[in-house]
């Protein structure tokens, strides 16, 4: 507990001496003008497919790719991003790290305790829970040997719904819109996305999948 309140203080201090000193509106503006300067799909497509097979921040890139470019297309080239960037781990995982390099690194996040759940139902656990860095998860899982569409329908639904959230976000911060107003589209397109992951892990189960 007392080292928790010191971070928490640390981070408060910090964040107050920034916007003294340079102010996070002043930021937010200047990331917002790098984004609509920077618009090329292209490169977009380059950097998250190749940068977040490594550890490159996902976070950054829906966001980015809210700003530089119109909802749906930003949303498409996060999807395609993803799938890039999860294959080159698929491959990783599968064929180049050691085998006991990787069920060390699942043990460090406890994937072992969850094996007894099935494959799909890992993958799922894997992807929507916080704390394993997104790099980590496409090695750890394709050196589990899940089925590459399993692996890949899971990883594009789970992280489909967040970039749908985050790219929503950066959307809403380049057109200058207070967040609380559009709140209730922000909360359907979530539900929605949610209902189709059980929807797939339904399904996945009743394929027996996992077994």
């Amino acid at each position: 507990m007392g080292r928790f309140l010191v971070k928490f203080l640390a981070a408060a201090a910090f964040a107050a001496a920034f916007e003294l000193l340079f102010g996070w509106g002043e930021l937010l503006r200047l990331c917002l003008d790098f984004a609509r300067e920077n618009d090329n799909p292209f490169a977009f497509l380059a950097v998250m497919g190749v940068g977040c097979a490594f550890p490159f921040s996902l976070s950054l890139c829906y966001l980015f790719a809210g700003a530089a470019f119109p909802f749906f297309e930003a949303w498409a080239l996060c999807v395609i991003g993803l799938f890039i960037s999860s294959s080159i781990g698929f491959f990783f995982g599968r064929f180049l790290v050691p085998e006991n390099a990787l069920e060390s690194v699942a043990a460090r996040f406890k994937i072992g305790a969850v094996k007894s759940l099935g494959l799909a139902n890992v993958n799922f656990f894997v992807r929507a829970v916080p704390g394993i860095p997104y790099f980590l998860q496409n090695i750890i899982l394709g050196g589990m040997r899940t089925p590459f569409a399993m692996y890949a329908a899971v990883n594009l639904a789970v992280q489909g719904a967040i970039a749908a959230a985050m790219v929503y976000m950066g959307s809403a911060a380049a057109s200058d819109s207070p967040a609380w107003r559009k709140l209730w589209v922000f909360g359907i397109l979530i539900a929605v996305l949610f209902l189709a992951q059980r929807a797939m892990a339904f399904a996945f189960s009743k394929r027996g999948g996992g077994k």
